[in-house]
């Protein structure tokens, strides 16, 4: 009974998948993948990630070699340099450098703006000049206790 209820639900499906020749030898002939071997338990993330950095580390990719694949050079025309000659560069230097005044830069901004915030503040509480002068209260004084009786 189930079998037939199964094969009902199946011929209404459209999309019949199947697999390809390539990929039944390749599982066949024990072939792996470079993500992950076919046919055995994928190695975990972190394994996988700390042997791809062993890789790059030791296939001698530096920044400097990249550095020299890129040959982009803009070419700015002199029209653009006469129309903005008061803009430059705020940080000169190269990247060590740059990112070192950078640094620098938001250091002192931070500190040019808690010391703003203090002079605010001392400013507003020079402005606070409400002081009450309010009376010590005394407690009221204690009456003496006297015995209930029932009526």
């Amino acid at each position: 009974r189930r079998e037939q209820l199964l094969e009902a639900q199946g011929q209404d499906y459209t999309f019949k998948p199947t697999i390809n020749t390539v990929s039944e030898q390749l599982v066949a002939s024990g072939a792996t993948s470079s993500r992950q071997g076919l046919g055995r338990r994928p190695e975990p993330a972190h394994e996988r990630l700390y042997q791809a950095a062993v890789a790059f580390k030791e296939s001698g990719s530096t920044h400097e070699s990249e550095a020299q694949e890129c040959t982009f050079k803009p070419q700015v025309s002199p029209g653009t340099l006469r129309m903005y000659p008061h803009i430059r560069s705020r940080y000169v230097g190269d990247g060590g450098e740059v990112a070192a005044n950078m640094q620098k830069d938001l250091g002192r901004r931070d500190e040019q703006l808690a010391e703003k915030r203090r002079e605010l503040e001392e400013r507003q509480m020079a402005e606070c000049t409400f002081a009450p002068e309010v009376p010590l209260r005394r407690p009221p004084p204690r009456q003496q206790e006297q015995p209930v009786t029932g009526s």
